[in-house]
């Protein structure tokens, strides 16, 4: 399963690399209000520690989903799983990680 999983990652981030060009503008001289790093940089703490407690599938499962934007058939694809026991698996992932991962659009 793990080969596959990387496997998965490289052909990602071949597709990623390739879709890349120059910055037309300087990315520093953008302003980002010094909280919001901080913020960022606490959510990803505590996501790193939600994520640590769980299981090896359930992990892969969320990652999938919340950062390469799987549909849960590819995810059951790549994790060698169903698609049932996928969304069975985002569904145990989701109360500790959620809240770590940052606001949704109905936070208001």
């Amino acid at each position: 399963m793990r080969i596959a999983t990387n496997a998965f990652f490289d052909a990602v981030r071949k597709t990623k690399r390739s879709k890349t060009g120059p910055l037309d503008q300087d990315v520093a001289a953008a302003s980002t209000p010094a909280g919001h790093v901080l913020e960022t940089s606490e959510r990803a703490s505590l996501l790193r520690v939600a994520m640590a407690e769980l299981t090896d599938l359930t992990r892969l499962v969320f990652h999938l989903r919340a950062t390469e934007d799987l549909s849960f058939r590819e995810i059951a694809e790549v994790a060698g799983t169903t698609e049932q026991s996928a969304r069975w698996h985002m569904h145990q992932a989701g109360p500790s990680c959620w809240p770590a991962w940052g606001p949704t659009s109905d936070d208001g």
